[in-house]
């Protein structure tokens, strides 16, 4: 687990928070165009909505890493991979945790509340920062 880059993306959460912005995992962003953000304020300032991975795509700390988002999905790619794999890499966990940040059943590709303990259309940016801060913390 790369403990600098989980704490990044837990104040990123928390900038999401502050700023009003919103999680759905059931998709990368949702912009009301054909086109993906690319920035974080341009998210804000637009409304968009993203998933966890799609806020990570577009945080200046996965771009420094080397992480890159779709221009048409905004979904994240990182050293070859694409989607909860590149979170997987870029956070440097096992593919299955990996994939319960974002919402997804381990290998099934379907969604999964269990993670963050809440129906999925309840899950808040607040709610991931305390989630992957208890991840940080005890490693589950």
């Amino acid at each position: 687990m790369n403990e600098k880059r989980l704490k990044a993306v837990i104040r990123l959460m928390r900038r999401v928070q502050e700023k009003g912005g919103k999680i759905d995992l059931r998709g990368w962003q949702k912009t009301g165009g054909d086109l993906a953000v690319k920035t974080e304020a341009t998210a804000h300032k637009c409304g968009t909505v993203c998933c966890v991975a799609g806020w990570i795509g577009i945080s200046p700390d996965f771009k420094a890493a080397g992480g890159i988002i779709n221009a048409y999905s905004g979904g994240p790619h990182f050293m070859n991979s694409f989607g909860a794999a590149a979170i997987a890499k870029y956070l440097q966990v096992e593919l299955g945790t990996a994939e319960q940040i974002c919402g997804l059943v381990e290998g099934g590709g379907r969604f999964n509340a269990r993670f963050y303990g809440v129906p999925l259309r309840d899950v808040t940016p607040l709610i991931v920062a305390e989630r992957l801060t208890k991840l940080l913390e005890t490693g589950e």
